[in-house]
C-alpha cells in the first residue's frame, strides 16, 4: 500500500489515499508501488505482434559495437520492430493522440512543469463536475465551449444539477 505522504503533498489527497486504505480499496497509488517495470523495455524492444512471438530483443550487458545482430524470430531487426511498433501506435489512435501532442506543442509551445496546489476541494455537491488538464489544449478549449451552450446548461439542470463547475489547469 502506498503512504500517503510519500504518495502526494496534498493534505487532501493523503486523506483519500488514507481513508481508500480503510475502505479496502485499491488505488493508483498503491499499484505504482508494487509495480515493476519491465526490464526488456527498458533495455532493449519488444515484439509482439504475431502468433511466434512475443519476442523481446535487450541490449547486451556490453552495449552494441559494429552491426546489430540481433533478430526475432521472424527477422526483425530492432529497427524494424521499432517501426512496426511506432505504425500500430498511430493506428491505434494512441500513437496519432502522440502525434496531435506534438503538433499542439508546435503550435501553442511545449508545456512545461509549474508548482502548484490542487485537491477535490474545487468539486460541489450539486454541480456536474468537470476536471480539465491542458495538455492538450483544443480538447480543453471544446469542453469550455460545450459546456457554455444553452442546451448542455438545460440537460444538466433537467438531471437535476444547478449547473456545470469546471475545474483543472
Amino acid at each position: 500500500m502506498a503512504d500517503p505522504v510519500a504518495a502526494s503533498i496534498d493534505v487532501a489527497t493523503q486523506q483519500m489515499i488514507q481513508r481508500s486504505h480503510e475502505l479496502g480499496i485499491e488505488t493508483a497509488f498503491d499499484r505504482a508501488v508494487t509495480m515493476k517495470p519491465c526490464n526488456i523495455g527498458a533495455q532493449g524492444i519488444c515484439c509482439k505482434n504475431c502468433s511466434m512471438g512475443p519476442c523481446r530483443l535487450p541490449l547486451p550487458k556490453g552495449g552494441i559495437e559494429g552491426e546489430d545482430t540481433r533478430k526475432g524470430i521472424c527477422g526483425a531487426t530492432p529497427n524494424t520492430i521499432a517501426a512496426r511498433n511506432f505504425i500500430r501506435m498511430i493506428a491505434d489512435g494512441w500513437g496519432g493522440s502522440m502525434l496531435a501532442t506534438d503538433l499542439q506543442d508546435v503550435l501553442f509551445g511545449t508545456p512545461y512543469p509549474v508548482v502548484s496546489e490542487a485537491n477535490l476541494g474545487v468539486m460541489k455537491e450539486d454541480m456536474v463536475n468537470i476536471v480539465i488538464h491542458g495538455h492538450e489544449p483544443v480538447l480543453s478549449e471544446m469542453i469550455v465551449a460545450v459546456v457554455q451552450t444553452q442546451e448542455m446548461q438545460n440537460y444538466v439542470t433537467s438531471k437535476g444539477a444547478k449547473g456545470i463547475q469546471l475545474s483543472g489547469q
